[in-house]
């Protein structure tokens, strides 16, 4: 009888988990499981052209029209990739009590490393919905000194845990990040109230209510997520997102948004998918956050069909929904509660022009070919292995005119 080793039990393991990923990383993240995905982002970047505008040579009068005539107008986003890393450790003395069959260290070791790929799923699911900043919250209500704050929107606790380190700034990626981290203690998920073992504001230099939270280490760094491919404002003159600049034609360039001024969310809904049909757009999947989808339930009634939807990594998760009929929708739309959407706001989309494109699977053990060991390294200043998995890429719109941001 002989000690498993790395080298025996790390083939093991990426099989074991390359079955379970979508399962621990998808479940009860709808946008995720269903976006389309495609896993061959090579290269330095990715271009995207986006067609606005067609080709206005046209008159009632030919020499008008020759004289007039211009081609389509495009625009090239050039997409690059980013990285999203879930690191842990697993002690040595663990690794030595599974001796002889393999597949035994690896069942010890599944718990761990499940949790991670969790993990990543969670950061990856909410990152659909937001933007490059990292935000995953806002601080409410502060007392300066205390060991707790409430969020601003106390469903948005889903993206916290006990453990997380959180970093603070006065805005949402266009200034710069206040200077520490804190570690969660403990959560409400009730109320919202985060807790730490010392004062906020001493551990984050200036933190302060309505102060944008992300993760320690994510600031603008996370991939660009629908609210940066549809911004609740239209862009302006200067803007540069991917290197285009959107304001030329908003709806077109940086998708369409529509306010229900606070009616009903049914109506609000149905008026969208108005506005959306007018300007061209075809609109498949709704994806809303649960408590504002309990509300469009509660008004479409027994007119809402029931459905189900399997994820696109083969089916190994899927979806409950409902159907609704919208005005000059060419099918039913789809409608989808998801806990990562932000409350308040729903995103219309045609399903088929949105892609995550990523460099190998994601989330997936981190792995250089012959260069290591299948992601599972030796540490070199202590008796443990390291795990890495994560994922490499970026979230694109081939079309954004076919997202519609809705605020209720």
């Amino acid at each position: 009888m002989t000690n498993a080793s790395l080298t025996s039990f790390a083939p093991i393991l990426k099989t074991v988990f390359e079955k379970r990923v979508a399962i621990l990383a998808y479940e009860n993240h709808p946008l995720l499981g269903l976006v389309p995905k495609n896993d061959q982002f090579r290269g330095k970047n990715y271009v995207q052209t986006v067609n606005f505008a067609q080709g206005n040579g046209r008159s009632a009068t030919f020499a008008t029209a020759q004289a007039n005539k211009n081609p389509n107008a495009q625009r090239d986003f050039t997409l690059t990739r980013v990285s999203d890393y879930g690191i842990g450790s697993i002690d040595g003395e663990a690794l030595e009590a599974a001796v002889g069959d393999p597949y035994t260290m690896a069942e010890g070791l599944e718990f761990e490393i499940a949790g991670m790929f969790t993990t990543i799923g969670i950061s990856l699911a909410g990152a659909l919905y937001r933007g490059k900043s990292g935000t995953i919250g806002r601080v409410g209500a502060y007392v300066a000194a205390a060991l707790t704050f409430t969020l601003a929107q106390p469903l948005d606790v889903v993206h916290f845990a006990v453990g997380m380190k959180i970093g603070s700034s006065s805005t949402d990626g266009t200034g710069a990040q206040n200077v520490g981290a804190v570690e969660i203690t403990a959560i409400d998920e009730d109320t919202g109230v985060i807790s730490a073992a010392a004062a906020w504001d001493a551990g984050i230099a200036g933190f302060a209510a309505g102060d944008y939270l992300f993760v320690d280490g994510d600031y603008n760094k996370k991939i660009s997520g629908l609210s940066d491919w549809a911004p609740a404002t239209a862009p302006t003159a200067g803007d540069n997102f991917f290197g285009v600049n959107r304001s030329v034609m908003p709806t077109r360039l940086a998708g369409q948004r529509y306010n229900g001024g606070g009616g009903p969310k049914d109506q609000t809904l149905q008026k969208a998918l108005s506005y959306a049909f007018v300007r061209g757009s075809r609109l498949t999947h709704c994806f809303a956050n649960p408590d504002d989808v309990s509300d469009i339930t509660i008004g479409f009634g027994a007119k809402a069909e029931r459905i189900y939807e399997k994820s696109t990594d083969g089916g190994a998760v899927g979806y409950e929904g409902f159907m609704i009929v919208g005005t000059g929708n060419a099918q039913p739309l789809k409608v989808f509660a998801d806990p990562d959407c932000p409350k308040g706001t729903a995103y219309l989309v045609k399903l088929d022009v949105l892609e995550l494109r990523t460099l190998g699977k994601a989330p997936r053990f981190l792995e250089y070919g012959a260069l290591d060991n299948k992601g599972i390294l030796r540490e070199a200043t202590a008796d443990a292995i390291e795990f890495r998995v994560g994922y490499r890429g970026q979230f694109r719109v081939r079309e954004p005119l076919h997202v519609v941001r809705v605020t209720f």
